[in-house]
């Protein structure tokens, strides 16, 4: 298990040699605080949750990307998978401020999120299935690619009143 934490106000993490095999948890302090994580094995979010205050970048060469705890971001979030049959699995997504990309370019790498508030797609390169689904809404904003091994897309925007807007 790893911890970090920035103690400047608005600080920046580039973590990109990391090789964590347990859960990992990043806060930053601060509304704009950035995350660089590019870890050697798979990312899974501890069960104490993590906090970004600017944008996340991350990368996992070897395994896969979920969450045990939450995961809140307040910028913009790339989630990179490497790996042969690696997933992006994310069911504890809570704000997440700004758009999402996903790539699982890997022959049959899916990527499944879900949210407790509105999410935004600004792309996803998936070679298996993509699922997304929201409390709020769903707003896709940038091209959504899953021809690779013939894979679907999922949008699920649950509650009265939320959309599914695909600009």
């Amino acid at each position: 298990t790893a911890s970090f934490t920035t103690t400047a106000a608005n600080g920046n993490m580039d973590l990109t040699s990391l090789a964590v095999t347990g859960d990992i948890d990043v806060h930053t302090n601060g509304t704009s605080g950035h995350v660089i994580l590019t870890n050697a094995t798979g990312i899974d979010f501890a069960a104490g949750g993590s906090e970004v205050g600017g944008d996340l970048t991350l990368v996992a060469t070897t395994d896969n990307i979920s969450d045990t705890g939450a995961l809140t971001v307040d910028g913009t979030s790339s989630f990179t998978v490497s790996a042969a049959a690696a997933d992006i699995t994310l069911d504890l997504l809570e704000t997440m401020g700004g758009a999402i990309t996903l790539s699982a370019q890997n022959t049959t790498g899916t990527a499944s999120l879900s949210s407790s508030d509105d999410l935004t797609i600004a792309g996803a390169i998936v070679d298996g299935t993509l699922s997304v689904t929201a409390t709020g809404s769903i707003t896709v904003n940038g091209q959504m690619n899953t021809s690779a091994n013939n894979g679907t897309v999922t949008l699920t925007a649950n509650g009265a009143g939320n959309d599914i807007t695909l600009a």
